[in-house]
């Protein structure tokens, strides 16, 4: 083969998955009045029917096609990835887009909502007493065809065989090792120019839809429904709709399903989005949190004690002789500083400071930066299920606090911070 890339390679493993995951937990919630069998998807309760669930959808979208493999072209690998969820399992394809030529696709970058944005459409849902629901794009990417280069795709015998299943006439078309080479005619996920390929689809069709991104805000989108405003946040294929009405939270859902057609809707008072656990109570506040995330990482990482803050008052201080941690216990520390970010951006501000300390020692963590992260598990064990929340039927309120610490740190380094907080919640 010379086409400079890598294509004998039976190592799916290697295929470059990051940015394609969901975040955790994920759950589908279905409607919870009218006849919703159109829109409503139960997860396959095995890992077989899952794949075949994803491959079915490849072949209902147009989205493969077979070819015979020739000398000197250019092909990636891909890679079945198959997750448990709560409530079935998830399986999607993903391509081995870290083998396609970078100097090819230099703009490949496509926004999504800010946590912070999400925040803000939230807070003003409860001051307005706004109706909330959730929508999943299913396949998503598939939805966008292919552009450019043309993208050959090698799927490994098993996938081969699921999918001749599925179109027996393509079997002419496997290799002498039980392989089939396919051309890609629509984004898949893991390819480098898919995310801008959907997100530029997306904003189109919201924009034939009558709505307006927001120019301040990426993927923050408004338009009028029954006179009163809507908003769509959209982080990649998950959508948060408000509306001040019930109506017109389904009118909105309607009109996305006119350009989408396989969605799930969430639209009770209890939704998950982004991993979030979104709850309105019934004077109209709305909480949110990530109590199966605080419980998930807290199993992961034993910690004995409890600590009633989750620093002390050395926390910015580098004790230079204390010993270095193991290689494998250095992994450890980073990817335990990486999720406590990801908990401290959302639900737990109050472990923000601590963490963001921590974050910036994971690349020579100490047995005293150790002991300083089990300090913030133990916080968490103390004060467990941490939750913003954003007062209802108030009028509009936004308070900003700004402090700095002046040297504060070992190496003569000052601090800042701020916090923003809309209708009682923490949103930055």
């Amino acid at each position: 083969d010379d086409s400079g890339y890598d294509t004998e390679s039976d190592d799916e493993s290697s295929v470059d998955t990051t940015g394609d995951s969901d975040p955790e937990p994920d759950m589908s919630v279905p409607l919870s009045e009218g006849d919703n069998t159109d829109i409503m998807s139960v997860r396959p309760q095995t890992p077989q029917a899952a794949e075949r669930q994803e491959v079915s959808s490849l072949v209902d979208m147009e989205a493969v096609f077979p070819v015979f493999r020739e000398k000197g072209m250019k092909v990636i690998p891909s890679q079945m990835l198959n997750d448990p969820k709560q409530d079935g399992y998830k399986a999607r394809l993903v391509a081995g887009g870290h083998r396609q030529d970078e100097t090819v696709f230099r703009d490949t970058q496509s926004p999504t909502c800010n946590i912070e944005i999400i925040f803000m459409c939230v807070a003003i849902a409860a001051a307005e007493e706004r109706r909330i629901a959730a929508l999943d794009i299913k396949g998503a990417y598939l939805n966008a065809e292919m552009e450019g280069e043309v993208v050959y795709m090698d799927l490994n015998p098993h996938l081969t065989k699921v999918l001749c299943g599925l179109r027996p006439e393509w079997c002419k078309f496997i290799d002498s090792k039980g392989r089939m080479t396919v051309q890609l005619l629509r984004a898949l996920y893991g390819c480098k120019q898919s995310a801008k390929l959907w997100n530029d689809l997306l904003v189109a069709e919201f924009i034939k839809m009558g709505f307006k991104e927001n120019l301040k805000a990426p993927c923050c989108f408004n338009t009028t429904i029954m006179g009163s405003q809507a908003t769509v946040c959209v982080h990649v294929d998950d959508l948060l709709i408000t509306h001040d009405s019930t109506a017109g939270v389904k009118a909105v859902i309607d009109l996305i399903k006119t350009r989408f057609k396989d969605v799930v809707v969430q639209d009770t008072s209890d939704i998950v989005y982004l991993g979030m656990d979104i709850h309105r109570g019934d004077n109209s506040d709305i909480e949110i949190s990530m109590g199966d995330y605080e419980k998930k990482i807290l199993e992961a990482r034993q910690t004995d004690g409890r600590a009633i803050t989750p620093g002390q008052s050395n926390l910015f201080d580098v004790e230079k002789d204390s010993v270095p941690l193991s290689s494998e216990k250095s992994k450890e520390f980073h990817t335990a500083c990486a999720k406590l970010l990801y908990l401290s951006k959302r639900t737990r501000p109050d472990i923000l400071i601590a963490t963001s300390v921590l974050a910036g020692r994971v690349i020579e963590p100490t047995e005293d930066d150790n002991d300083k992260l089990s300090r913030v598990y133990k916080y968490l064990k103390k004060f467990p299920c941490g939750k913003l929340k954003f007062k209802g039927g108030k009028k509009f309120e936004l308070q900003v606090y700004a402090d700095a610490a002046y040297m504060c740190h070992t190496d003569m380094t000052s601090r800042t911070g701020m916090v923003i907080l809309a209708n009682g919640g923490v949103i930055a």
